[in-house]
């Protein structure tokens, strides 16, 4: 038995709800996935990237100081290109 990956019905529900009560969705990603990537660009869900090597060793899952400094400025940048493009 083979079982469909529910993510994109699961990301269209969640856009459909929010717009129906003025509301956007934009989605973060830990790790770069070309096949949701696409299909975000496709709906017009905004997304940032904040993927990177800045992990400790003994936990690949978890951002060291400067992962988090860097996940940090990728968010601020992707917050001012979204409130700059609402304008």
């Amino acid at each position: 038995m083979i079982n469909e990956d529910p993510t994109h019905r699961i990301f269209n529900a969640m856009d459909k709800y929010l717009r129906t009560r003025d509301g956007r969705l934009v989605v973060g990603l830990q790790k770069t996935d070309d096949l949701l990537i696409s299909y975000l660009k496709s709906k017009n869900i905004p997304f940032v990237d904040v993927s990177n090597d800045m992990v400790f060793s003994f936990s690949r899952n978890h951002w060291t100081p400067e992962g988090h400094q860097y996940v940090a400025s990728k968010i601020k940048a992707f917050i001012t290109e979204l409130e700059e493009l609402e304008l």
